[in-house]
Protein backbone atom coordinates (compact mmCIF):
# COMPACT_ATOMS: atom_id res chain seq x y z
CA UNK A 1 0.00 0.00 0.00
CA UNK A 2 1.69 3.38 -1.13
CA UNK A 3 1.94 6.74 0.31
CA UNK A 4 -0.86 7.68 -1.82
CA UNK A 5 -3.49 5.17 -1.15
CA UNK A 6 -2.94 5.35 2.71
CA UNK A 7 -3.77 9.51 2.40
CA UNK A 8 -7.02 8.40 0.38
CA UNK A 9 -8.61 5.87 2.45
CA UNK A 10 -7.82 8.30 5.14
CA UNK A 11 -9.68 11.22 3.66
CA UNK A 12 -12.43 9.22 3.05
CA UNK A 13 -12.63 7.60 6.09
CA UNK A 14 -12.66 11.42 7.55
CA UNK A 15 -15.26 12.89 4.97
CA UNK A 16 -17.65 10.13 6.23
CA UNK A 17 -16.63 10.45 10.13
CA UNK A 18 -18.48 14.42 8.92
CA UNK A 19 -21.22 13.42 7.93
CA UNK A 20 -20.45 13.09 3.98
CA UNK A 21 -21.87 10.78 1.43
CA UNK A 22 -18.61 8.98 -0.45
CA UNK A 23 -18.43 7.25 -3.63
CA UNK A 24 -15.62 5.47 -3.97
CA UNK A 25 -14.85 4.06 -7.18
CA UNK A 26 -12.33 1.33 -8.57
CA UNK A 27 -10.36 0.97 -11.89
CA UNK A 28 -12.07 -2.27 -12.61
CA UNK A 29 -10.67 -3.09 -16.42
CA UNK A 30 -8.91 -0.67 -19.18
CA UNK A 31 -8.23 -1.80 -22.74
CA UNK A 32 -5.51 0.31 -24.74
CA UNK A 33 -3.27 2.91 -23.62
CA UNK A 34 -4.41 3.76 -20.28
CA UNK A 35 -2.51 6.34 -17.86
CA UNK A 36 -3.67 4.31 -14.25
CA UNK A 37 -3.95 0.45 -13.93
CA UNK A 38 -6.70 -1.79 -12.77
CA UNK A 39 -7.20 -1.81 -8.86
CA UNK A 40 -6.61 1.88 -9.08
CA UNK A 41 -9.05 4.28 -6.92
CA UNK A 42 -10.39 7.70 -6.15
CA UNK A 43 -13.50 9.12 -3.82
CA UNK A 44 -15.28 11.47 -4.44
CA UNK A 45 -17.07 13.71 -1.86
CA UNK A 46 -20.77 14.31 -1.98
CA UNK A 47 -19.86 18.21 -2.89
CA UNK A 48 -17.22 17.55 -5.70
CA UNK A 49 -14.31 17.18 -4.11
CA UNK A 50 -12.01 14.20 -5.53
CA UNK A 51 -9.28 12.61 -4.27
CA UNK A 52 -7.04 10.00 -6.24
CA UNK A 53 -7.50 8.93 -10.07
CA UNK A 54 -8.49 6.70 -11.81
CA UNK A 55 -7.53 8.18 -15.78
CA UNK A 56 -4.96 11.21 -16.40
CA UNK A 57 -7.34 13.72 -16.00
CA UNK A 58 -10.07 12.46 -19.02
CA UNK A 59 -12.64 11.67 -17.07
CA UNK A 60 -12.58 12.50 -13.67
CA UNK A 61 -14.83 16.03 -14.06
CA UNK A 62 -17.62 13.70 -15.57
CA UNK A 63 -17.55 11.59 -12.63
CA UNK A 64 -18.05 14.37 -10.69
CA UNK A 65 -20.75 15.84 -12.72
CA UNK A 66 -22.64 12.30 -12.70
CA UNK A 67 -21.84 11.73 -8.75
CA UNK A 68 -23.01 14.98 -7.54
CA UNK A 69 -26.11 14.85 -9.26
CA UNK A 70 -26.97 11.30 -8.40
CA UNK A 71 -30.37 10.92 -6.61
CA UNK A 72 -31.07 8.98 -3.04
CA UNK A 73 -32.69 6.23 -4.62
CA UNK A 74 -30.17 5.58 -7.37
CA UNK A 75 -28.95 2.09 -7.05
CA UNK A 76 -25.36 1.44 -6.37
CA UNK A 77 -23.08 -0.13 -6.75
CA UNK A 78 -23.00 0.74 -10.56
CA UNK A 79 -20.19 -0.21 -13.76
CA UNK A 80 -19.41 2.70 -15.90
CA UNK A 81 -17.16 2.90 -18.80
CA UNK A 82 -16.23 5.48 -20.52
CA UNK A 83 -14.08 5.84 -23.89
CA UNK A 84 -16.31 2.40 -25.95
CA UNK A 85 -17.34 4.84 -29.03
CA UNK A 86 -20.92 6.61 -29.61
CA UNK A 87 -22.20 5.76 -26.32
CA UNK A 88 -19.57 6.90 -24.37
CA UNK A 89 -19.95 9.93 -22.71
CA UNK A 90 -16.41 11.03 -22.74
CA UNK A 91 -14.03 9.80 -25.68
CA UNK A 92 -10.49 9.02 -24.06
CA UNK A 93 -7.59 11.00 -26.30
CA UNK A 94 -5.24 8.11 -25.92
CA UNK A 95 -7.85 5.34 -27.40
CA UNK A 96 -8.31 3.43 -23.88
CA UNK A 97 -11.20 2.21 -22.87
CA UNK A 98 -12.08 2.06 -18.87
CA UNK A 99 -14.27 0.25 -16.77
CA UNK A 100 -14.99 1.96 -13.75
CA UNK A 101 -16.83 0.57 -10.31
CA UNK A 102 -18.39 3.04 -8.65
CA UNK A 103 -20.06 2.38 -4.68
CA UNK A 104 -21.79 5.01 -2.35
CA UNK A 105 -20.39 5.06 0.96
CA UNK A 106 -22.37 6.19 4.16
CA UNK A 107 -21.44 4.43 7.08
CA UNK A 108 -19.02 6.58 9.31
CA UNK A 109 -17.13 3.14 10.42
CA UNK A 110 -16.58 2.09 6.91
CA UNK A 111 -13.14 2.34 6.84
CA UNK A 112 -12.59 1.62 10.38
CA UNK A 113 -11.24 -1.86 9.75
CA UNK A 114 -8.51 -0.87 7.64
CA UNK A 115 -7.00 2.60 9.41
CA UNK A 116 -7.34 1.20 12.71
CA UNK A 117 -4.72 -1.60 11.52
CA UNK A 118 -2.86 0.79 9.49
CA UNK A 119 -1.53 2.84 12.88
CA UNK A 120 0.31 -0.35 13.88
CA UNK A 121 1.63 -2.10 10.18
CA UNK A 122 4.92 -0.88 9.54
CA UNK A 123 6.49 -4.26 10.31
CA UNK A 124 3.95 -6.49 8.77
CA UNK A 125 5.27 -9.03 6.42
CA UNK A 126 1.70 -9.44 4.39
CA UNK A 127 -1.23 -7.06 3.86
CA UNK A 128 -3.18 -5.42 6.42
CA UNK A 129 -6.52 -6.39 4.61
CA UNK A 130 -8.21 -7.64 1.86
CA UNK A 131 -11.32 -5.28 0.84
CA UNK A 132 -14.28 -7.73 -0.97
CA UNK A 133 -17.30 -6.09 -2.68
CA UNK A 134 -20.05 -8.06 -4.43
CA UNK A 135 -20.57 -6.57 -7.18
CA UNK A 136 -24.62 -7.51 -7.15
CA UNK A 137 -25.48 -6.46 -3.61
CA UNK A 138 -22.24 -3.90 -2.70
CA UNK A 139 -21.69 -5.74 0.47
CA UNK A 140 -18.43 -5.23 1.89
CA UNK A 141 -16.29 -7.77 3.81
CA UNK A 142 -12.87 -6.89 5.09
CA UNK A 143 -10.83 -10.30 5.23
CA UNK A 144 -8.01 -11.17 6.87
CA UNK A 145 -5.05 -13.00 3.92
CA UNK A 146 -4.98 -16.53 4.64
CA UNK A 147 -8.76 -17.00 5.19
CA UNK A 148 -10.70 -19.27 3.01
CA UNK A 149 -12.96 -15.87 1.45
CA UNK A 150 -9.83 -14.67 0.30
CA UNK A 151 -7.60 -15.32 -2.67
CA UNK A 152 -4.40 -17.12 -2.96
CA UNK A 153 -0.75 -15.47 -1.46
CA UNK A 154 -2.71 -12.55 -0.97
CA UNK A 155 0.68 -10.79 -0.12
CA UNK A 156 1.74 -10.40 -3.54
CA UNK A 157 -1.51 -10.10 -5.74
CA UNK A 158 -3.27 -6.28 -4.68
CA UNK A 159 -6.31 -6.35 -6.95
CA UNK A 160 -8.72 -9.19 -8.31
CA UNK A 161 -12.33 -9.32 -9.71
CA UNK A 162 -14.49 -12.31 -10.80
CA UNK A 163 -17.79 -12.21 -11.96
CA UNK A 164 -19.49 -11.52 -8.38
CA UNK A 165 -16.81 -9.34 -6.45
CA UNK A 166 -13.81 -7.58 -6.50
CA UNK A 167 -11.10 -7.63 -4.00
CA UNK A 168 -8.14 -5.29 -3.52
CA UNK A 169 -5.71 -6.07 -0.92
CA UNK A 170 -4.26 -2.99 1.18
CA UNK A 171 -0.47 -4.22 1.14
CA UNK A 172 2.45 -3.56 3.08
CA UNK A 173 4.70 -0.72 0.85
CA UNK A 174 7.70 -2.30 -0.93
CA UNK A 175 10.82 -1.95 1.22
CA UNK A 176 14.56 -1.20 0.06
CA UNK A 177 17.13 -1.69 2.80
CA UNK A 178 20.58 -0.36 1.78
CA UNK A 179 24.05 -1.49 4.03
CA UNK A 180 26.97 0.46 3.79
CA UNK A 181 26.71 4.69 4.36
CA UNK A 182 28.13 4.94 1.03
CA UNK A 183 27.87 8.04 -2.07
CA UNK A 184 25.80 5.24 -3.77
CA UNK A 185 23.46 4.41 -0.83
CA UNK A 186 22.61 8.58 -0.13
CA UNK A 187 21.74 8.43 -3.93
CA UNK A 188 19.61 5.25 -3.95
CA UNK A 189 17.85 6.73 -0.78
CA UNK A 190 16.71 9.92 -2.31
CA UNK A 191 15.60 8.09 -5.41
CA UNK A 192 13.31 5.43 -3.57
CA UNK A 193 12.33 7.87 -1.43
CA UNK A 194 10.58 9.69 -4.39
CA UNK A 195 9.74 6.86 -5.49
CA UNK A 196 7.46 6.27 -2.39
CA UNK A 197 9.57 2.93 -1.36
CA UNK A 198 10.46 2.21 2.23
CA UNK A 199 14.11 3.45 2.30
CA UNK A 200 16.30 1.98 4.87
CA UNK A 201 20.26 2.44 5.54
CA UNK A 202 22.19 0.25 7.77
CA UNK A 203 25.95 0.77 8.92
CA UNK A 204 27.18 0.31 12.34
CA UNK A 205 30.34 1.80 11.52
CA UNK A 206 31.35 5.01 13.44
CA UNK A 207 32.58 6.77 10.81
CA UNK A 208 29.58 6.82 8.22
CA UNK A 209 27.19 8.12 10.71
CA UNK A 210 25.55 10.86 8.52
CA UNK A 211 22.17 10.33 7.73
CA UNK A 212 21.79 12.18 4.63
CA UNK A 213 18.22 12.62 3.25
CA UNK A 214 16.85 9.92 5.55
CA UNK A 215 15.05 10.15 9.29
CA UNK A 216 15.97 8.62 12.45
CA UNK A 217 13.59 6.04 12.37
CA UNK A 218 15.11 5.19 9.03
CA UNK A 219 18.97 4.62 9.49
CA UNK A 220 20.50 2.16 12.21
CA UNK A 221 23.41 1.35 13.27
CA UNK A 222 22.33 -1.93 13.90
CA UNK A 223 24.71 -4.71 12.90
CA UNK A 224 23.62 -6.02 9.32
CA UNK A 225 23.06 -9.26 10.37
CA UNK A 226 20.51 -8.80 14.14
CA UNK A 227 18.72 -5.53 11.53
CA UNK A 228 17.55 -8.32 9.27
CA UNK A 229 16.39 -10.65 12.12
CA UNK A 230 14.70 -7.75 13.58
CA UNK A 231 12.92 -6.52 11.30
CA UNK A 232 10.26 -8.82 9.89
CA UNK A 233 11.25 -9.61 6.30
CA UNK A 234 8.50 -9.71 3.68
CA UNK A 235 8.40 -10.95 0.16
CA UNK A 236 8.40 -6.90 -0.71
CA UNK A 237 11.63 -6.60 0.81
CA UNK A 238 14.86 -5.98 -1.16
CA UNK A 239 18.24 -6.17 0.67
CA UNK A 240 21.50 -4.45 -1.01
CA UNK A 241 24.33 -4.39 0.04
CA UNK A 242 27.48 -1.52 -0.96
CA UNK A 243 29.64 -0.69 1.65
CA UNK A 244 32.72 -2.90 -0.13
CA UNK A 245 33.36 -3.88 3.75
CA UNK A 246 33.36 -7.81 4.03
CA UNK A 247 32.21 -6.91 8.06
CA UNK A 248 29.06 -5.16 7.14
CA UNK A 249 28.32 -7.00 3.30
CA UNK A 250 28.89 -10.49 4.24
CA UNK A 251 26.65 -10.17 7.64
CA UNK A 252 23.96 -9.02 5.93
CA UNK A 253 24.33 -11.24 3.20
CA UNK A 254 24.51 -14.42 5.41
CA UNK A 255 20.40 -13.25 6.61
CA UNK A 256 19.27 -11.76 4.00
CA UNK A 257 20.10 -14.59 1.65
CA UNK A 258 17.38 -17.06 4.38
CA UNK A 259 14.52 -14.59 3.74
CA UNK A 260 11.48 -14.86 1.16
CA UNK A 261 12.88 -11.32 -0.04
CA UNK A 262 12.31 -10.60 -3.51
CA UNK A 263 15.23 -9.14 -4.61
CA UNK A 264 19.07 -9.53 -2.95
CA UNK A 265 22.32 -7.65 -4.66
CA UNK A 266 25.54 -6.91 -3.85
CA UNK A 267 27.88 -4.31 -5.42
CA UNK A 268 31.40 -4.66 -6.45
CA UNK A 269 33.28 -6.37 -9.78
CA UNK A 270 32.87 -10.22 -11.22
CA UNK A 271 36.36 -10.64 -8.98
CA UNK A 272 34.93 -8.80 -5.42
CA UNK A 273 31.79 -11.49 -6.72
CA UNK A 274 33.64 -14.51 -6.48
CA UNK A 275 35.46 -13.90 -3.69
CA UNK A 276 32.11 -12.92 -1.68
CA UNK A 277 30.64 -16.69 -2.99
CA UNK A 278 33.72 -18.59 -1.34
CA UNK A 279 33.21 -16.42 1.78
CA UNK A 280 29.21 -17.22 1.87
CA UNK A 281 29.88 -20.86 1.86
CA UNK A 282 32.53 -21.05 4.38
CA UNK A 283 29.46 -18.88 6.37
CA UNK A 284 27.14 -22.02 5.64
CA UNK A 285 24.66 -20.98 2.94
CA UNK A 286 23.62 -23.24 0.35
CA UNK A 287 24.09 -23.23 -3.49
CA UNK A 288 20.62 -22.72 -3.17
CA UNK A 289 20.79 -19.58 -1.17
CA UNK A 290 23.86 -18.20 -2.63
CA UNK A 291 22.39 -18.24 -6.30
CA UNK A 292 19.41 -15.70 -5.49
CA UNK A 293 22.23 -12.67 -5.15
CA UNK A 294 22.40 -10.45 -7.51
CA UNK A 295 25.93 -9.40 -8.08
CA UNK A 296 27.05 -7.54 -9.55
CA UNK A 297 24.19 -5.12 -8.47
CA UNK A 298 22.54 -3.39 -10.77
CA UNK A 299 21.62 -3.50 -15.01
CA UNK A 300 24.35 -2.84 -17.25
CA UNK A 301 24.15 0.43 -18.38
CA UNK A 302 28.08 1.63 -18.44
CA UNK A 303 27.45 3.64 -14.92
CA UNK A 304 29.96 5.61 -13.07
CA UNK A 305 29.40 8.21 -11.02
CA UNK A 306 26.95 7.26 -7.70
CA UNK A 307 23.97 8.81 -9.25
CA UNK A 308 24.25 6.43 -11.92
CA UNK A 309 25.31 3.66 -10.19
CA UNK A 310 21.91 4.14 -8.13
CA UNK A 311 19.40 4.61 -11.17
CA UNK A 312 21.05 1.49 -12.50
CA UNK A 313 20.58 -0.34 -9.19
CA UNK A 314 17.01 0.99 -8.75
CA UNK A 315 16.13 0.28 -12.22
CA UNK A 316 17.13 -3.41 -11.15
CA UNK A 317 14.88 -3.25 -8.54
CA UNK A 318 12.04 -2.06 -10.12
CA UNK A 319 12.23 -5.02 -12.37
CA UNK A 320 12.46 -7.70 -10.33
CA UNK A 321 9.76 -5.73 -8.44
CA UNK A 322 7.33 -5.65 -11.46
CA UNK A 323 7.99 -9.23 -12.52
CA UNK A 324 7.72 -11.04 -9.31
CA UNK A 325 3.66 -9.27 -9.28
CA UNK A 326 3.32 -9.75 -13.28
CA UNK A 327 4.26 -13.31 -12.23
CA UNK A 328 2.02 -13.79 -9.26
CA UNK A 329 -0.93 -12.00 -11.46
CA UNK A 330 -0.81 -14.15 -14.12
CA UNK A 331 -0.75 -17.56 -12.06
CA UNK A 332 -3.49 -16.06 -9.58
CA UNK A 333 -5.58 -14.75 -12.90
CA UNK A 334 -5.72 -18.79 -13.84
CA UNK A 335 -7.42 -19.83 -10.46
CA UNK A 336 -10.18 -16.77 -10.02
Amino acid sequence: MNRTEKELINIAHQWLQQGFTVYFITVLDTWGSSPRPAGSIAVVRQDGWLHGSVSGGCVEEDLIVRLCSSRADDRFPMQWEYGSGADSRVSLPCGAVLNLFVERLQDPLHFWPLTSSLENSDSEPAPVLCRQVSKVSGQVQWLKPGTDQSSTDQSSKDFIHSEHYIQKSFATGWRLVLFGNSPVAQCLARFAQEMDYETYIVDPRPAYGDRGCLSVRNFSIAMPDDFVRMQASHDRTAYVTLSHDARVDDMALMEALTTDAFYIAALGSRRTQAARIERLRILGLTEAQISRLCAPAGLAIGSKTPEEIAVSILAEFIQKKNTVSLNINLQQAVCV
